[in-house]
């Protein structure tokens, strides 16, 4: 095998096979694999070296609560050798070999590489534990099984922080904590159970931010659980549950008692929070949540059926806030076309039949 982007990576999962499956279903809180020196230096130094500063990229900011990070556009703006390393890694033999250690079936990789590929988490980011989304934010029909990170960092230091901590559900504590170090990998499964986070912020210089590769892989959907949204931990408590009531109360003042409201919210509020028949999710099929739009002239386009079937209004939750950054198209559209007629940090309330040039 004369790839050098995965040579080590396919000699390591293939001749270690045995250990390293039964090492990643032993391990605690949950099925994961951690191992350091699994590629190329070289390969993982040229991505480094790589690495869109701040002032030279076009990223989707995290920003919230929960969060403080920055996520390439799928492959846009990327080096050559970042594209070329995250497109092998979709390759089937090494999906394959992945299948093999982790004992998941039928995975591939993800084509958009939406909310994978490069992540940067500043000075004084973080990450609250949560349990990953599992549905594809781009629309595909496919199911999120399993994540891989490789971390970016020489010389990070211990007490910089950072470190990507593991969690148990049942004893609500972390059990297994690994620090960003360069050449780390961490392999772990995506379900409602794979708690995980970076939740003690980066104390390190200001120049040094916490950098790494994500790749999702995913299963058709027809194989696989339900999708699940993402889920903080404990966001089921008094604040989570505080946040949700407050969109509905928006929701009430704001929008005439008879009229549906088009509810943006990533599938992550429901409808449980409003009259029945109150709300209608997008996208919508048969009644039911279906996911984000595949892109832009889908998004609008749903705006539209939505506005033929007399919807006159959308509320953009704060779960869901990053479409108005994503979907450029879509916020160009409400910018032109609608009227902001109620706005909280939880929510935006949007009239859809404003005229264009108002």
């Amino acid at each position: 095998m004369s790839d050098p982007l995965v040579r080590p990576v396919m000699e390591r999962l293939e001749g270690d096979r045995a250990s390293l499956a039964a090492t990643y279903r032993a391990a605690r809180p949950y099925p994961h694999l951690a191992i350091d020196g699994l590629f190329n230096d070289a390969v993982l130094d040229a991505v480094a070296a790589e690495f869109p500063e701040p002032g030279a990229r076009d990223w989707i900011e995290w920003d919230t609560e929960h969060e403080r990070k920055s996520t390439s556009r799928g492959l846009a703006g990327l080096g050559h050798t970042t594209r070329a390393l995250l497109r092998r890694l979709c390759d089937r033999d090494v999906v394959a070999a992945l299948e093999v250690v982790t004992g998941l079936r039928d995975l591939v990789g993800d084509p958009t590489f939406f909310g994978a590929g490069l992540q940067d988490s500043p000075n004084g980011g973080w990450l609250d534990v949560h349990s990953d989304y599992t549905g594809h934010p781009g629309g595909l029909r496919l199911v999120r099984r399993l994540n891989l990170l490789v971390y970016l960092n020489r010389g990070w230091a211990p007490e910089w922080g950072g470190d990507l901590e593991l969690w148990d559900r049942a004893t609500e504590t972390c059990s297994a904590r690994y620090a960003p170090t360069f050449n780390r990998t961490v392999l772990f499964p995506t379900t409602v159970d794979a708690l995980h986070g970076h939740p003690v912020p980066n104390a390190g210089p200001p120049s040094r931010s916490r950098r790494l590769v994500s790749v999702y892989y995913w299963s058709p959907a027809a194989l696989s659980p339900p999708a699940e949204p993402i889920r903080w931990y404990g966001r089921s408590d008094a604040a989570w549950d505080a946040r949700a009531r407050a969109v509905a109360e928006l929701v009430e003042t704001a929008v005439p008692p008879t009229e549906r409201v088009a509810l943006v919210d990533d599938g992550a509020l429901g409808a449980g929070w409003f009259p029945p028949g109150r709300t209608v999710p997008v996208i919508e099929r048969a009644g039911a949540y279906w996911g984000p739009p595949t892109d832009d002239g889908q998004a609008v386009a749903e705006l539209d059926r939505l506005a033929a079937r007399g919807v006159r209004h959308l509320v953009v939750t704060w779960p869901a806030a990053w479409w108005l950054e994503h979907y450029r198209g879509l916020a160009a559209r409400l910018e032109a076309s609608a009227v902001i007629v109620a706005q909280t940090p939880d929510a935006v309330v949007y009239r859809l039949d404003a005229p264009p040039g108002r």
